[in-house]
């Protein structure tokens, strides 16, 4: 990709912003990072890293209009209620679901880390009835809700007003996940985006957080802020 770049430019390119898939570990996140470093003062230049998840919710830019997250203009805002949005990478190998609370003072995210199922990837419908299939994914969505908002007194279930989906299956696929996550969660307020194709979706995602950066670097907006907790663990390496 460099060597393209740097071919039709006529000069290295500078890299301002890096999506990567949930199922990276920090080896992976480090070599990649590495590879598309280009300069020796790449490190010491404004960079941002974040999930494909975020990258996806950023963007549909959900703070902008604010009509896009289906709630009310005086109910956008840092006070009460919460707006929620479900973060889902759908992979054939695998699925990985985190929640992102908006924060109107910085324009970006505050999240915990995800949970990942690799059956309720894609790959595995096939060596499932449809039933079993959308039962496991399912009990894996309760699973995480039910576990990043039972005790949480500042969000509830009620604040998930959106599901952003990034990953390379098919339409079809990403509307029946939107589907499935409406009834297993019962919000009829609840609405998948499927605008952007979602197999690109990071990658305007990506773009966006770059911009940003570039355009002004010292800003704290179009950032996630992750909540500090162990790093997930990840079998499927």
């Amino acid at each position: 990709m460099t060597l393209y770049l740097t071919q039709n430019l006529g000069h290295l390119p500078k890299y301002f912003a890096l999506a990567y898939p949930a199922i990276f570990n920090s080896s992976c996140k480090c070599a990649a990072y590495r590879a598309i470093s280009t300069t020796p003062d790449d490190d010491d230049r404004p960079f941002r890293k974040v999930s494909g998840a975020a990258a996806a919710c950023e963007a549909y830019d959900l703070f902008h209009p604010y009509d896009r997250l289906g709630r009310a203009l005086q109910d956008c805002n840092d006070d009460e209620p919460s707006n929620l949005t479900i973060g889902i990478e759908y992979e054939q190998g695998y699925m990985h679901v985190q929640l992102f609370e908006m924060v109107y003072q910085w324009q970006g995210y505050s999240s915990s880390n995800g949970n990942f199922c690799r059956e309720c990837g894609l790959h595995f419908e096939a060596s499932q009835e449809t039933s079993s299939y959308e039962d496991r994914i399912r009990v894996f969505l309760n699973d995480v809700v039910r576990n990043k908002l039972t005790n949480n007194k500042y969000c509830s279930k009620d604040d998930i007003w959106k599901v952003v989906v990034a990953g390379e299956v098919p339409r079809a696929a990403i509307a029946e996940l939107g589907n499935l996550a409406q009834r297993t969660l019962r919000l009829d307020h609840i609405k998948t985006l499927n605008d952007i194709d979602a197999a690109l979706v990071e990658s305007y995602g990506a773009a966006s957080f770059a911009l940003h950066t570039q355009i002004d670097p010292g800003a704290d907006g179009h950032r996630v802020y992750a909540s500090p907790s162990p790093e997930e663990e990840h079998s499927e390496l």
